[in-house]
């Protein structure tokens, strides 16, 4: 459970983007992420075995991205759940590559997803199909 007091001011993120053959993308997905609001993100790329540059382009130009290499494309299912083996923080946002982050993006969804757990509480719902 998220302990909903000062830290979370300041939530860490994790972002996991799912590539495959992105190369094309990767660079503006990362730039928008690490040119948002919140300065406490975290990004893992969890790359699909890409035959393009994606991994080479990734490893030379963003060294605090945190890579997951596919030795085979295990699909995107199979990409999202090893990047929850290895996810950190309070809040986690997965991506594809081509998605492009405004500034605010990330702090505005986060913010909404805090209030959400501060004024709402789960409650049972009868499924059953006889009322009594």
């Amino acid at each position: 459970m998220i302990a909903l007091d000062k830290q979370m001011e300041k939530p860490n993120i994790h972002v996991l983007i799912i590539t495959y053959n992105s190369e094309a993308f990767i660079k503006a997905c990362i730039d928008s992420l690490l040119g948002s609001n919140n300065t406490q993100i975290k990004i893992s790329v969890i790359d699909n075995a890409s035959t393009d540059s994606t991994v080479e382009f990734i490893e030379q130009n963003y060294p605090s991205v945190r890579l997951l290499k596919n030795t085979e494309n295990i699909g995107y299912a199979g990409a999202v759940n090893k990047g929850f083996e290895n996810v950190t923080g309070d809040f986690f946002i997965i991506a594809n590559a081509d998605v492009v982050f405004a500034p605010d993006t990330v702090r505005k969804l986060i913010a909404y997803l805090i209030t959400c757990l501060l004024y709402t509480s789960p409650s049972p719902r009868d499924l059953s199909t006889s009322r009594m």
